[in-house]
């Protein structure tokens, strides 16, 4: 019987070079996980904020078809009077049913914006008329601070610098098979023979021992150095692969934050736009009521009014959207 314990000193660094490989290995399952949170947090808030759109784009209809009916209702009665002629009634009542249709269909957009937004939310998805928001931008962000967080923070580049650690590893891991392997031994041993038809009938001995083992590899050298070929070829193509990863990013940052720009006049233009439809309208519906505005002109004025806040919301939801990419791709989403 007996009890042995056999320990490595000494390997070429390969179990520290393996620990670290894997603790490598890790992060970047880590690092992947992040990356799919990041993308759901992109997804949920553009399904989030097209139904803020879709509901801006029901108010304005929503307006136009109060002014509409209102038209419907005055005409009408300045008809049964003999101020108005018959047709001016008629025309009313065709633009009133088509803003009453316009109604309905943006409705019907409202609900299947809110059912993508329940079915990414796994909630109910006859749920709905719950989101009360508007779309509201940040101060303007600043291509240098997003480039140099971009280099710091974006996940794909976490991701191959992470990779291109594991190949150094692997490199190290594949060098240490050259080295020479130093192992501490030690143990006790125990030992009872009984042999009664011999002159001696009984032998025992018991003790510990220990010592040190050097082994080196002598066959198989060629062998490990192709496996240190192979690494070398993976770390340089890894290196390569970040370099082309963080060139990619970079253009990606610059086509985005030109698209951004453009978004952010867009708005501008499209508020300014919605703001002077607004006032014109307005003004229009009070000269409809004096009888000094053709019902035709006037309704030129609604449908300006109801085309430039469609503008203003799609401009507004475009730029948001803008937004939340150029924080996803420099690491800021989370932030």
């Amino acid at each position: 019987a007996g009890v042995s314990l056999n320990w490595r000193l000494f390997d070429g660094m390969e179990m520290f070079m393996t620990h670290n490989r894997y603790a490598e290995m890790l992060a970047i399952g880590e690092l992947n996980t992040k990356a799919a949170v990041e993308n759901l947090i992109v997804e949920v808030s553009s399904y989030y904020y097209d139904v803020v759109r879709q509901h801006s784009k029901l108010e304005a209809a929503r307006h136009s078809l109060e002014l509409s009916s209102a038209r419907y209702a005055e005409a009408r009665d300045k008809y049964v009077i003999g101020v108005l002629s018959g047709l001016e009634a008629q025309q009313a009542k065709l633009d009133l049913n088509a803003d009453s249709s316009n109604y309905m269909k943006e409705k019907e957009l409202l609900k299947s914006a809110y059912i993508s937004l329940n079915t990414i939310m796994n909630t109910d998805l006859q749920k709905h008329m719950y989101v009360d928001d508007s779309i509201r931008l940040h101060m303007p962000l600043q291509y240098q601070d997003l480039l140099t967080d971009l280099l710091q923070y974006n996940t794909t580049l976490q991701i191959g610098r992470r990779d291109r650690k594991v190949s150094e590893l692997d490199m190290k891991i594949a060098r240490a098979a050259l080295f020479p392997k130093l192992d501490f031994d030690a143990g006790y041993n125990y030992n009872r023979t009984k042999s009664p038809a011999s002159v001696t009938s009984l032998n025992r001995s018991n003790g510990p021992y220990w010592g040190f083992s050097l082994s080196v590899d002598i066959f198989n050298r060629l062998e490990n150095r192709r496996k240190i070929r192979n690494a070398k070829l993976d770390m340089e193509n890894a290196a390569l692969s970040y370099q082309e990863a963080e060139q990619q990013v970079k253009a990606d940052l610059a086509q985005l934050y030109n698209t951004y720009e453009n978004n952010l006049q867009i708005v501008s233009f499209e508020e300014e736009s919605e703001r002077v439809a607004f006032d014109n309208l307005d003004a229009a519906l009070e000269k409809y009521k004096l009888g000094t505005l053709p019902g035709i002109e006037f309704r030129e004025f609604q449908r300006s009014y109801i085309d430039a806040v469609d503008r203003k919301v799609s401009a507004l939801y475009q730029a948001k959207i803008s937004e939340l990419t150029l924080l996803l791709i420099s690491g800021k989403i989370l932030k």
